[in-house]
């Protein structure tokens, strides 16, 4: 997906005005003036008449601001919340709900039995206190003999991030018991709830939505059925190693971008469906392969410059930079941390580490796990 259109770089609309208070008021007393020559007061800042043209003014502009608001709301790269919401409906798409949290449980058995045991995906389970509900990701099977077995559960009430942390060791009961299930022990907390889609992600799905008219074979319709499936996911690419195979890398936007299993899990369902995957297709879905690095970098400063203000800057700046080159696929250059660490007062910037430009493939995504600088005089030459 690297030929979306970056809507910052276009051109500002014109339906969109620029406003000046101070123009507004002059025009309003040019015409007044027109209208009343005999009003001589016009310079004076405490005429009455004034007065009442500054309010006009000020009124005036508020109503222009509104109207600049109105026209931003229709259009898909200012528009915002519920006029994003409406925006999308034509393509037609719907903003991602958070993704549920997860976790993994022990289930149970009386005895063990001469079979194995299969536990159905969906069953249900819910807490004692009776208001966490939650169900199985994927059917799991408990072998012959044994007496315990693990599964995947998502909580689906509460949904989202309230559900994160949850933890109840020994206090689930399944609201349809199954013969010979006896218990369910959760054995981590819950996490990986999220919230909603933001505005930004939403408006870059939107844009790719085009691509849902086609089935998965096209690589770009791989990726935008791919990011559907959780609104957790930074990234995606899709590729195919040989004829016949489709390998779907997934990134996410939380931690270093490791996918969790549920966040893999959803995206393979969502490329499983008939009208998703072309029947010719085997798809593969995995995490991206995240490459860690750290920067370092000194900043040398003009005489008379305190190193404090551009130190912070350069820090965000750097900060920022490195974020936007968390994607699958994106290299690390050593000249674009520079060239963000080069801020107002700096001379010239060492850039320690890395030592050389982070090269990275399709299926990884290179993280920052730190990023320092300092500050000291430039040579004065």
């Amino acid at each position: 997906m690297r030929n979306i259109i970056d809507l910052s770089k276009l051109p500002a609309p014109q339906l969109i005005e620029e406003l000046d208070y101070g123009v507004i008021v002059a025009a309003m007393r040019t015409k007044l003036r027109e209208l009343l020559p005999e009003w001589t007061g016009y310079e004076l800042e405490s005429d009455p008449a004034n007065k009442v043209l500054e309010v006009a003014a000020y009124r005036e502009m508020l109503l222009r601001q509104r109207i600049n608001e109105a026209a931003r709301g229709v259009m898909i790269a200012f528009a915002t919340g519920s006029d994003l919401d409406h925006l999308a409906a034509f393509y037609p798409e719907t903003r991602l709900p958070g993704a549920l949290a997860t976790f993994t449980a022990t289930l149970t058995l009386s005895t063990a039995l001469e079979m194995d045991v299969t536990i159905p995906e969906d069953y249900r389970i819910v807490a004692k206190n009776g208001k966490i509900e939650a169900r199985l990701m994927q059917t799991a099977t408990i072998p012959t003999g044994a007496t315990t077995g693990s599964g995947l559960f998502e909580i689906i009430q509460p949904a989202g991030m309230d559900a994160n942390g949850m933890d109840y060791p020994t206090g689930w009961d399944a609201i349809t018991p199954l013969p010979f299930v006896v218990k369910v022990e959760q054995t981590e907390p819950a996490h990986g709830g999220s919230n909603t889609e933001s505005d930004e992600d939403f408006r870059r799905r939107v844009r790719e939505s085009l691509h849902q008219y086609s089935t998965a074979g096209a690589w770009g319709a791989y990726c935008y059925h791919a990011k559907g499936a959780d609104a957790r996911i930074k990234d995606v690419e899709a590729w195919s190693p040989e004829r016949g195979c489709v390998t779907v890398a997934v990134l996410s936007a939380e931690g270093d971008g490791t996918a969790d299993d549920a966040m893999l899990q959803r995206v393979e369902e969502a490329l499983s469906g008939e009208d998703v995957r072309p029947g010719t297709d085997r798809v593969t879905v995995t995490g991206a392969e995240i490459v860690q690095y750290k920067v370092q970098a000194m900043l040398n400063m003009y005489p008379g410059v305190a190193g404090g203000p551009p130190l912070i800057d350069a820090q965000k700046r750097i900060k920022a930079k490195v974020m936007e080159l968390h994607g699958l696929g994106k290299d690390v250059p050593r000249t674009a941390l520079i060239a963000a660490a080069h801020v107002e007062g700096v001379k010239s910037v060492d850039l320690i580490q890395p030592e050389a430009d982070i090269i990275v493939e399709r299926h990884q995504a290179a993280c920052c796990i730190d990023v320092t600088a300092g500050s000291q005089l430039a040579n004065d030459r």
